[in-house]
């Protein structure tokens, strides 16, 4: 497994996010904490730094600047001085460290400037990243297109990015071997393969069984469709070594056993070298990956799966990290469950 893109990131006064560090991050890297905790606020966070910094590439290098003001702007269909946290005097601060280099910006809280701390640099700047939202988007192509392409709020750039990497055509040749056992865990999991028709332009569902007739995309489950995009995403080469996935509730929609045969998706992804950062309310994902940090996974390797928690302690809102490799910490989630089965064992 290939060094993590984003080493360690400390952020401040970002939205709900007040003070919040985070190091030693791995290939999978999990974030867990109840409904408005921040959870998908920082994916979105960490993902529109990225995705500018990759913006950047190309002949003639653009300016980070730019690129990250109006990517903050469609991710979270905000103007900058919106995301400052309320009631704050101090200004937003983001600072990651990523490939080494160290990526820092505050935003004022008075007039919303952006000022960037320190040069955005990275050393693979041909990788690319991806959000994966809860919903599915396969059935919504149109729309989101749609509704990018008029400029209006409703499907952010999670969604419009996504959009565009869907479009790109699959790629003929011996896939990559983790990412292949990867499409093979997908295709089990759905039952078949989800491909775009060039000529009807049209999304279909092709089963593995034979017998079976290829059928629209529409008439599949939503977990199918979920599933089916990444298997796009693999088969059209979009993701990459260096990548960076966000997914935001892979539990969405899923079995509990299709979760857990996602989260083995996800472990070959992370030994091929792309990062994973996953935002989740799931009992079944966080004993899956402390499984797979055990080293009860295919390589039977331990594996570090650094887990950010978020809390209240005396009113207060605070995060800490601890590791899956270390053991199950104590969560909410956890918790939860064992009080609804002592209720259920309760004479």
């Amino acid at each position: 497994m290939s060094e993590p893109i984003y080493e360690s990131i400390h952020i401040k006064n970002f939205g709900p996010l007040k003070d919040l560090k985070w190091d030693n991050l791995g290939g999978i890297n999990l974030i867990v904490g109840e409904n408005g905790s921040g959870k998908t606020f920082l994916l979105k966070a960490l993902y529109a730094t990225i995705k500018a910094i990759e913006e950047m590439r190309g002949e003639e290098i653009k300016p980070f600047i730019p690129l990250l003001l109006e990517k903050l702007y469609w991710t979270f269909e905000a103007k900058a001085k919106e995301l400052v946290t309320q009631k704050q005097s101090e200004p937003l601060f983001f600072e990651a460290s990523i490939q080494g280099s160290k990526v820092s910006y505050e935003i004022d809280s008075k007039d919303g400037g952006l000022t960037e701390k320190k040069k955005a640099r990275t050393k693979r700047p041909e990788n690319n990243s991806i959000f994966l939202p809860t919903k599915e988007v396969i059935s919504l192509m149109d729309i989101i297109r749609n509704a990018r392409f008029e400029k209006v709020f409703g499907f952010d750039a999670t969604y419009s990015d996504l959009r565009e990497a869907l479009a790109i055509p699959p790629k003929v040749g011996k896939n990559h071997a983790e990412r292949s056992k990867a499409r093979k865990k997908v295709e089990d999991i759905i039952g078949g393969r989800v491909y775009f028709d060039e000529k009807k332009e049209k999304w279909f569902f092709k089963p593995n069984a034979k017998l079976e007739n290829t059928h629209s995309i529409r008439l599949t489950s939503e977990g199918t469709k979920k599933l089916g995009v990444l298997d796009t995403l693999l088969g059209n080469r979009y993701l990459l070594k260096g990548s960076v996935i966000f997914i935001d509730e892979p539990e969405s929609a899923l079995h509990p056993k299709a979760v857990d045969q996602f989260m083995e998706v996800l472990f070959h992804l992370a030994q091929d070298g792309m990062q994973i950062f996953i935002a989740s309310h799931s009992y079944f994902v966080i004993e899956k990956l402390h499984l797979i940090a055990l080293g009860k996974n295919e390589s039977g390797n331990k594996m570090s799966i650094p887990v950010l928690l978020h809390e209240k302690v005396q009113g207060k809102s605070q995060w800490r990290s601890e590791d899956l490799k270390e053991g199950m910490p104590k969560n909410s989630i956890i918790e939860e469950s064992i009080a609804l089965f002592n209720e259920e064992m309760r004479p």
